[in-house]
C-alpha cells in the first residue's frame, strides 16, 4: 500500500501505538496539547512519509536503468568472486556461445587455454591480474579466450574490484578484437587506432557500491545515483541517448555531444531522434522504434548519420526500450561511430579490387582458385587463350578449367600447388618446385588443330595466419619458342655432321702432305747432287751432299 498510515493515539495507549508500528504504520502522533502545533507536526509527517515513499520508487527506477546499462553494454561484463563467475551479462553469453545458465557457477579460467599468447599459465596471469586489481584499483590485459565450443578469440579485458559490505567482488569488462585484430593484419597495421580502456570499469564498481549507500539513506543516494549514471554515460566512448516513444530527445551523454558535433551547453531537448539520421534512414527508423517499444528483441542497426554542419558519417544504433511500472515510457540506445571500420573496409574493398585489375591485365593467362577448386578469377588474357569468357567459368569447380586444355577434367598445375599429386607431376615434361612455386611444362593436343606447348607457374595463396585460402597459376604458350628451339637443334645437328665431314676431308689432306712431304726430303737427303736451302743472306739446309761440297 502506497498511502501513509499516521496514528493518532491518546496517552496511556501505548500498546495500541507499538501494536500499530508493528503492523506498518508510517509514523503516530500523541493527542492533545496545542492543536495547531499537533497539526503543524501532522502535516510535517504526512510530507516527510509521501517524499521518502517518492524517493524509494526513483531508487528502484534508477536501478532498473543500470542493469539496463548492465544488459544492454555492447561488451561482456563477468561479475567474479574470486575465480567463480556470479554474474554477467546476455552480451558476456553470447560471447562464449553460452547460456547465462552455463556461465554462472563456472570457473573463471575454463574461459581460456590452459597458456596465454605469451606463454604464461593462464591461472597464474589471472591471480596476477585479480591481485593488481585489488591493489592498485584496476588492471587492464589483453586476453585470449576460449569460447564453449572450443573456439579462440583475442579480447581486451579491464578489471576492477567491488566492495560489497564485507565481500570483494571483481568486474571484468570484455571486448572482442578479432575483426580489428583481422582488420590491422590485411591493411598491415593501418589506420587502426581502437581505444581499448574502458573507464566504465570503475564507474561500474562506484555503482555498485552506491546502491548499498542508497538502501542506508534513500533520499541523499537518490541524488548521487543520478549523478553516477551521469558520469558513466559520459565516461562510455560511444554516444548514449534517452528519447521519449514519439522520439523526443529527453538525455545524451558528452559522447553523443561530440559525435554530432554540438557544444556541451547547447540544450537537445527540442531535437528528435530522426533529425540525426539522413532521411533516406528515417522511415525504417520510424519502424524500428515501434517495433522496439512493442517489445521487438534488441538488436543493432546501421544507419547514415548527420552532424551539426551537415556531414555524414555510419553509425550503428542498439536501442531498447525503457521500463517502468511495467509500463514503456521511452527508448534508450548506445550509438557507435563506425566511419574506422568503414574505411578499413573500403580500403580492403579497393585493395582487392586493385589486385583484381592487376591480374586481369597480366599478359599471361591466369587462373585463379579457392581452396574448394573453384574458380574465382579467369583473366583477359585467359578467355583469350582459351576461347571461354570468365562468366562463363567463374564459380565452377571439379577441374572445369582444365577441360578448355586438356579435353578433359583433371588435375594442373594450380591443384598441386593445394595438394601435391604424385600421378598429375608426372604428366608434364618439365616439373620442378621451388618453395612454395611450382613450375611445369606439357603439351596439349587439340582436336582438329595444331597442338600447344604450354608453360605455367602456380603458387598457394595464404591468409594472414598462414592457411592456404587457394591458388594462382599463370599459362603462357610458348610453342613458337618451342618450334624455334626444335629448329635451332636441327640447324646445330645438321651443322655438327658438316662440320665432321669437313674435318675427316681435312684430315685426309693432311696425310696426303705429310706423304708426299717425306718423300721428298728422302729423295733430297739421297740425292748426289748438293742441293742448298738459303734465304738470301744464309743458308738455311744442306743435304748430305751439299755438307760434302763445303767440306763441313
Amino acid at each position: 500500500m502506497n498511502v501513509p498510515f499516521i496514528l493518532f493515539t491518546g496517552k496511556g495507549r501505548e500498546e495500541v501505538v507499538i501494536e500499530a508500528i508493528n503492523e506498518g504504520a508510517t509514523f503516530y502522533l500523541q493527542k492533545g496539547g496545542d492543536p495547531p502545533s499537533l497539526f503543524a507536526e501532522l502535516a510535517h509527517k504526512i510530507r516527510q512519509a509521501v517524499h521518502a515513499q517518492d524517493a524509494q520508487k526513483a531508487l528502484l527506477e534508477n536501478e532498473e536503468k543500470f542493469r539496463r546499462l548492465f544488459e544492454t553494454a555492447f561488451d561482456g561484463i563477468l561479475l567474479l568472486s574470486d575465480f567463480t563467475i556470479v554474474d554477467c551479462n546476455n552480451q558476456a553469453a553470447a560471447l562464449f556461445n553460452a547460456d547465462k545458465s552455463e556461465m554462472i557457477g563456472s570457473d573463471f579460467t575454463r574461459l581460456a587455454p590452459e597458456l596465454q599468447p605469451e606463454g604464461s599459465r593462464t591461472k597464474d596471469k589471472a591471480g596476477a591480474m585479480l591481485q593488481t586489481a585489488f591493489q592498485e584499483d584496476g588492471a587492464f590485459v589483453t586476453w585470449k579466450f576460449r569460447r564453449f565450443d572450443g573456439s579462440v578469440f583475442d579480447a581486451e579485458m579491464s578489471v576492477s574490484k567491488l566492495e560489497l559490505g564485507e565481500s570483494v567482488y571483481y568486474q571484468a569488462i570484455i571486448r572482442d578484437i578479432t575483426e580489428r585484430i583481422q582488420a590491422e593484419n590485411e591493411l598491415e597495421q593501418r589506420n587502426i587506432d581502437l581505444s581499448a580502456a574502458y573507464e566504465e570499469l570503475i564507474a561500474s564498481g562506484e555503482e555498485l557500491k552506491f546502491r548499498l549507500e542508497e538502501l542506508r539513506q534513500s533520499q541523499e543516494m537518490l541524488q548521487e545515483s543520478k549523478k553516477r549514471y551521469k558520469d558513466l554515460a559520459d565516461l562510455l566512448p560511444e554516444g548514449i541517448f534517452e528519447c521519449s516513444l514519439n522520439g523526443n530527445i529527453t538525455y545524451v551523454n558528452h559522447q553523443a555531444y561530440t559525435l554530432f558535433g554540438f557544444d556541451a551547453d547547447q540544450p537537445l531537448d527540442d531535437k528528435n531522434v530522426l533529425d540525426f539520421i539522413i532521411p533516406d534512414d528515417r522511415q525504417r527508423a520510424v519502424q524500428i522504434i515501434r517495433d522496439v517499444s512493442g517489445g521487438a528483441p534488441s538488436k543493432p542497426h546501421e544507419y547514415m548519420a548527420i552532424r551539426s554542419d551537415g556531414s555524414t558519417f555510419p553509425v550503428i544504433i542498439h536501442s531498447t526500450a525503457v521500463i517502468v511500472n511495467g509500463t514503456v515510457t521511452g527508448l534508450r540506445g548506445v550509438i557507435i561511430d563506425i566511419s574506422e571500420r568503414k574505411k578499413a573496409e573500403d580500403e580492403i574493398r579497393e585493395s582487392k579490387q586493385q589486385l583484381a585489375d592487376v591480374i586481369d591485365f597480366f599478359p599471361d593467362a591466369t587462373v585463379v582458385i579457392n581452396k574448394h577448386g573453384e574458380v574465382i578469377f579467369w583473366n583477359r588474357a585467359m578467355a583469350a587463350l582459351t576461347g571461354i569468357a570468365a562468366e562463363e567459368m567463374l564459380g565452377k569447380g571439379n577441374y572445369a578449367y582444365s577441360v578448355p586444355f586438356y579435353g578433359e577434367r583433371r588435375p594442373i598445375l594450380v591443384d598441386l600447388a593445394l595438394e601435391p599429386d604424385d600421378v598429375t607431376r608426372k604428366k608434364y615434361v618439365h616439373f620442378h618446385r621451388e618453395g612454395d612455386v611450382i613450375i611445369g611444362e606439357s603439351y596439349m593436343n587439340r582436336a582438329g588443330k595444331e597442338g600447344m606447348y604450354l608453360w605455367g607457374v602456380a603458387s598457394p595463396l595464404r591468409n594472414s595466419d598462414g592457411e592456404i585460402v587457394g591458388a594462382i597459376e599463370c599459362i603462357r604458350d610458348i610453342t613458337t619458342r618451342k618450334k624455334a628451339e626444335e629448329a635451332l637443334k636441327k640447324s646445330r645437328e645438321e651443322l655438327e655432321i658438316l662440320v665432321t665431314e669437313r674435318t675427316s676431308e681435312l684430315m685426309q689432306v693432311n696425310q696426303a702432305l705429310r706423304e708426299s712431304e717425306e718423300r721428298y726430303r728422302t729423295l733430297v737427303e739421297l740425292s748426289p747432287d748438293p742441293i742448298f736451302v738459303h734465304d738470301g743472306k744464309q743458308i738455311l739446309y744442306a743435304n748430305p751432299a751439299g755438307i760434302t761440297l763445303l767440306g763441313a
